[in-house]
């Protein structure tokens, strides 16, 4: 082989392993939207708390009440379980700016909020569950 074939070679498998390499994850290194996100997602988690299924609502509104997930329907609150061992909450967007609203364990929504940056739980105000059951 002659010397600059096998210079290419190796400079072609060595620039293939840089480029093919997995950057980790840092959650640490979250950007301003994700943080503000969480803010946002604690404090729907807040006012969920609050809801129950005879509050009026504004047709299309959707929210977690009594940690199932509830959507506005007719002015009356539609409520559909969560699947056993998980409960409603707002969870941060990663990719953009917002929240979505969904049913996951109180652990990984705990865990989701606090990787976007933010602090003091689910809720902004300690550890204590969003959709949970009074």
């Amino acid at each position: 082989m002659a010397p600059s074939f096998v210079f290419a070679l190796v400079a072609s498998v060595l620039v293939g392993n840089i480029i093919a390499a997995p950057f980790p994850f840092d959650p640490r290194a979250t950007s301003t939207f994700q943080k503000e996100n969480a803010i946002e997602a604690q404090k729907l988690n807040a006012q969920f708390t609050t809801l129950q299924a005879t509050d009026s609502c504004t047709e299309g509104d959707q929210a977690c009440v009594n940690a199932a997930f509830a959507q506005c329907v007719s002015g009356t609150w539609a409520l559909t379980r969560c699947p056993t061992g998980t409960s409603c909450f707002a969870l941060p967007l990663v990719n953009k700016q917002g929240t979505s609203i969904g049913c996951d364990t109180e652990s990984d929504a705990a865990q989701r909020i606090a990787d976007a940056g933010a602090t003091g739980g689910i809720t902004g105000i300690g550890n204590s569950p969003s959709g949970a059951s009074a």
